[in-house]
């Protein structure tokens, strides 16, 4: 994955620094570090890697270029979201929310852009 994520990357330099441009606001917010090669030589402990691509969105004022973790891909015949407890669905259902939404006269939005990557758990 990192290979064919580095050759796109160096056929499109536009989309490059988009990539960059993502990395370097995760680091600025401190939802990713830059590790020294002090501490990776430091670490015995198992490590593993959680492979990474871009996805475009030229319309998004917001965010064009946003970066994903896929937890998901298999190696040796395990993934990272194989090892997560798993619970149950606590989305809320649609209706409950159209109902409950109406039953007040004032309504609050809010914008959890970025959000994601910002979730700190214990």
């Amino acid at each position: 994955m990192l290979k064919s994520t580095e050759k796109r990357l160096l056929r499109d330099k536009d989309r490059a620094l988009m990539y960059k441009a993502q990395v370097d606001d995760m680091l600025k917010r401190n939802v990713a570090v830059r590790l020294s090669k002090e501490s990776m030589d430091g670490y015995l402990c198992p490590v593993h890697y959680i492979s990474h691509h871009e996805v475009i969105k030229p319309e998004s004022q917001s965010t064009p270029c946003r970066i994903v973790f896929n937890s998901s891909a298999k190696y040796n015949g395990y993934s990272l979201n194989d090892y997560w407890a798993k619970g149950p669905d606590i989305m809320n259902n649609m209706l409950g929310i159209l109902l409950r939404f109406r039953e007040r006269s004032v309504a609050l939005a809010g914008d959890i852009k970025k959000m994601y990557h910002s979730v700190h758990l214990s």
